[in-house]
């Protein structure tokens, strides 16, 4: 299932594994029930918040063109492995807290 929504005059599609921007480059919400998470490679930022308490991703690969991670994104979440590309620019405050 797929289909477009709104926040303010953001757009956004919702699927049954994100909520992603239309131009695919910006994931704010993730439902993924997989315990590795590939992030698709044309993603720039994943925003604050979204992953928040996803008790199911225990690994997270991340693309080369991913350049920030928002605050809490992972917070209190299940992550054991992260591979981050080398020229992120920003993780947010309390991005990893809490995960085991």
């Amino acid at each position: 299932m797929e289909y477009e929504t709104h926040v303010g005059a953001n757009k956004y599609i919702v699927t049954d594994d994100y909520v992603v921007s239309t131009d695919t480059k910006v994931i704010a919400h993730v439902f993924l029930q997989e315990s590795i998470w590939r992030v698709p490679k044309e993603t720039v930022s994943i925003g604050s918040y979204a992953a928040l308490g996803n008790d199911n991703i225990h690994t997270l690969i991340c693309p080369d063109s991913l350049l920030e991670i928002g605050e809490c994104a992972f917070m209190d979440g299940a992550l054991d492995e992260v591979h981050l590309p080398e020229r992120m620019k920003y993780i947010g405050a309390c991005a990893f807290e809490s995960t085991t």
